[in-house]
């Protein structure tokens, strides 16, 4: 029987309409060949390809405490507080705004003009929260992004006595393995479903989901981690020559800006149990975790880094920012009372401020 290319095309149209409907509204659950959509993969595809933040070279951003403090009289700067509502009102810089992670991408898309500030900075108590944030920001675009190493920490002495130095230890001193731990075999991605079509779709529903989960499920403090690290995989985050010096028993390395590529090993982490990193202070870690959980893992960042179990290592080994110390803090004073949520930074209002004696 002779087939006509007319009959050829509508057979086609026939066959194809359902699927470019689906991918017009925005639902697409399986591919043409009836197999569901990975949508962890193109995820990581499009990430790579656009920014492939975790790998880039401006990476830490992080901003120092001198040129925060210097930059705050500037209109084209934005400042955010991401710690609770009490935190903030117990004592916040001047003029900063706060907003909680879940409800930061509704505050960037419907109540500011990202793009019109120079810098917008980040802030929480020990940079490990806000670097979760901004690592999330900045792979949905937002590169004007940054946060405060160390935290308020570094802003005043009463955080650093709240946050980093209540934390600081060597737990783990003359503990520490040297013999390195093998990689899972290769696998396969997580399973996310959200429906979404586009990975530019997929990012942003992902990005709600995660920042809605709280950070109080993102984060795992050494105790913790040692009741039982069979429980976890736990990512040493390292240079390799320094894991080799030492490193938590149990834990297998990977290398920064590297490791966590499609070509590379992150099909070996398990999609089965938690993820854990730690790095030197948990400020470069906290952006592994944010993409890790974007893609679907269960990831963990360890918080405080190695400085929650081999401080004096840490500040003993330069650079000095391995390890918070004194000399980082500034002192500068807080402000109490007075909570600022409106579309923009409320400027000279009368404040009560706080200058804490101490520090350096």
């Amino acid at each position: 029987m002779k087939i006509y290319p007319k009959t050829i095309f509508r057979y086609l149209s026939v066959l194809l309409l359902p699927v470019l409907i689906m991918a017009c509204s925005g639902k697409v659950s399986e591919s043409l060949d009836g197999q569901p959509v990975e949508e962890s993969a193109i995820l990581l595809q499009y990430l790579e390809e656009n920014g492939d933040l975790i790998n880039t070279a401006p990476l830490p951003f992080l901003v120092e405490i001198d040129e925060l403090y210097g930059s705050l009289k500037s209109g084209r700067n934005l400042l955010i507080d991401l710690r609770p509502r009490d935190e903030y009102l117990e004592g916040h810089i001047e003029n900063s705004i706060n907003i909680q992670p879940d409800k930061i991408l509704d505050y960037f898309e419907n109540r500011i003009d990202p793009n019109s500030f120079e810098r917008i900075t980040l802030v929480c108590s020990n940079a490990q929260l806000s670097g979760y944030v901004v690592a999330i920001l900045r792979m949905l675009g937002y590169n004007n992004t940054w946060h405060l190493r160390f935290g308020l920490s570094a802003w005043n002495r009463t955080i650093a006595d709240q946050a980093w130095f209540a934390v600081l230890s060597d737990t783990l001193a003359g503990k520490l393995e040297t013999t390195a731990n093998p990689k899972n075999s290769a696998g396969s991605l997580p399973v996310i479903n959200t429906g979404m079509s586009s990975p530019r779709e997929i990012l942003h529903q992902r990005a709600r989901v995660v920042l809605s989960e709280g950070w109080q499920t993102k984060g795992i403090g050494i105790g913790q981690l040692m009741l039982d690290t069979a429980d976890y995989y736990v990512v040493c985050y390292w240079p390799l020559e320094v894991y080799d010096s030492g490193h938590i028993p149990g834990s297998v390395h990977y290398l920064p800006r590297q490791s966590f590529k499609s070509t590379a090993d992150i099909k070996t982490l398990p999609t089965d149990k938690p993820v854990v990193i730690y790095c030197y202070t948990g400020q470069t870690s906290s952006y592994a975790t944010a993409f890790l959980n974007l893609l679907g893992y269960d990831a963990r960042n360890l918080k405080y880094g190695a400085n929650s179990f081999t401080y004096s290592i840490m500040r003993n080994t330069p650079p000095a920012t391995r390890a918070f110390s004194e000399e980082h803090i500034r002192n500068y004073p807080l402000v109490k009372g007075n909570e600022k949520s409106g579309n923009q930074p409320v400027m000279n209002e009368k404040t009560e401020q706080i200058t804490v004696k101490g520090g350096c």
